[in-house]
């Protein structure tokens, strides 16, 4: 049995095409190591666009890091700072049975601070194609960030 519930990721990446994209790539050993891009969004209107590198030993431990560039906000503090770019590295461990990725950031390299650390609950769509879920978001499991190859 998987550690976390599909159904509760379900609904979340039916919105992010996630599961859609299953039929419309080659069959492939889904592995979420390599490049990603997409976006995180937050209900308080902030969006960055991303770009993940991941690597997974053979027990599943996962390091990597993700390039954040902040597109759009609606708060004051961070109105100034749109289009300023940050990294965050994190660390984890990937399930390749039910194919969830469990990372949280460790360290940040933001001179302009736009970013903070966030644990991140993701789900390898079955091509591989696809990666996305929910983020802590300082703790209301709020945030949504969806990629693709």
């Amino acid at each position: 049995m998987c550690p976390v519930p599909m159904r509760r990721y379900t609904a979340a990446l039916l919105p992010l095409g996630l599961l859609l994209m299953v039929s419309t790539l080659p069959a492939q050993t889904p592995t979420p190591v390599g490049t990603w891009r997409g976006s995180w969004n937050s209900p308080d209107g902030s969006i960055y666009a991303a770009t993940v590198q991941l690597t997974v030993a053979p027990d599943g431990v996962v390091d990597g890091a993700i390039s954040w560039t902040l597109t759009e906000t609606r708060r004051a503090d961070l109105l100034p700072k749109v289009g300023q770019s940050g990294i965050e590295y994190v660390h984890g461990t990937y399930d390749a049975r039910c194919r969830v990725l469990s990372i949280a950031g460790y360290r940040l390299d933001d001179p302009r601070q736009i970013l903070g650390m966030d644990r991140y609950e993701l789900i390898l769509a079955a091509n591989g194609g696809g990666l996305g879920g929910v983020t802590e978001n300082q703790g209301a499991w709020t945030g949504m960030l969806s990629l693709r190859r």
